[in-house]
Formats: structure tokens, sequence, C-alpha cells
């Protein structure tokens, strides 16, 4: 039986939606994202390294990192994501990884659920046991960027261009989830490939 499932997909395309699902059916689930929320904490190894580079203009109100303006700045130059990417993506997979150690240790028949938009570019395909690649297709994200994170459609083009694309990510699942339709019709998909995954 599969413990360790891997959640991916590119932005917009539904995927924390579907870990929340996967929660719901009692998947613990690990999210690389707000794992990358705590390592931007301040004064943090990762924050200095991000104003370091980046420099104050970076710095919200509050101390933490303004992931929408970092957002801009690495979106608008592949260098500029690189050198992020090196700075925490060592730093996640850490944390990740002793979160896994611990749930194996005090629950070892739980399905956990890491879902990480990097999972794949990252290279952390081999921290999970199985695949699961969210995917919806250009005009149905770039209609979800407008509408949920009032994004141009230059700004979102550029986001799904950043990323890896729809093809590459589905050549190395285990299992599709199409997520053009509804939000029944996502529940849906996840329910059955849980049932498979669990059968």
């Amino acid at each position: 039986m599969v413990t360790i499932l891997g959640i991916t997909g590119g932005i917009g395309s539904g995927k924390s939606t579907a870990s929340k699902i996967l929660g719901e059916l009692g998947a613990f689930v690990i999210d690389a994202d707000v794992v990358g929320h705590k390592i931007y904490q301040p004064d943090t190894p990762a924050w200095r390294e991000i104003v370091e580079t980046f420099g104050d203009e970076v710095i919200a109100s509050d101390r933490t990192i303004d992931r929408t303006k970092l957002g801009a700045i690495v979106f608008s130059a592949p260098e500029k994501l690189e050198a992020l990417n090196k700075i925490t993506h060592g730093k996640i997979y850490s944390y990740i990884q002793g979160q896994i150690d611990y749930i194996r240790a005090h629950d070892p028949n739980r399905v956990i659920a890491v879902e990480a938009a990097i999972l794949l570019e990252a290279g952390w395909r081999s921290l999970v046991e199985a695949l699961w690649v969210v995917v919806a297709s250009e005009d149905v994200v770039i209609n979800r960027l407008q509408t949920y994170k009032n994004m141009s459609e230059d700004q979102a083009r550029a986001r799904i261009n950043a990323q890896m694309t729809n093809d590459e990510r589905i050549a190395q699942a285990d299992q599709v989830i199409w997520n053009n339709g509804e939000l029944h019709d996502l529940q849906q998909a996840v329910e059955t490939s849980w049932q498979r995954l669990n059968g």
C-alpha cells in the first residue's frame, strides 16, 4: 500500500483543492507552500539569504518576505528564480522529510500527501511512493488566475511559462487528475483515485 503520495501540478491547476479533499478523506497533508511560508519568517537563515540576494524591497511591513514582490522579481528572469530555488529548496525538503519521519514514527499506516508545485522541478520524486498530477488546460488556468489572483493575462502566461509543462508532469505521473470542470468533478476524481490507492 502507498503511504507517501505526491501531489503536484502547475499554478491554477487545483492541486491545493485536491490536497484539501485528500485531507478530508484521511490523508495527512504536508503543503510545501505552507512550509515555504515558515522558512520565510523574519531572521531565519532563508530570510537572511533572500534579503541579501533580492534586497530590502522584498520585506513586508511585518518583516516577513512579501511573496508578491518576490514573485514579480523572480518570475521576470529565469536566473533570479534559480537563485531563489537554491536558497529555499533544500530547506523545504529537509522540513518535509522531518514531518514524514515524525508521522511514520507515530502513525505508520497513515497516508501522507505531500503537495508541492515544485516536486518534480526540485528533484523530489524519490521522496514519494506514488505521484498524482493535477492538470487543467491553459485557457482554464489563465481564467482562474485572472479571476482569483487578479493577474493580467500576461502575468498569468509568465507564471505558466516559468513552470514545467503539463506534458512533462504527466510523463512522470502514476495518476493524472484533470480539473477543467467544477469542484464536484474534482471531488469525484480524487475520491475515485483515493479508493484505487487504498483498494
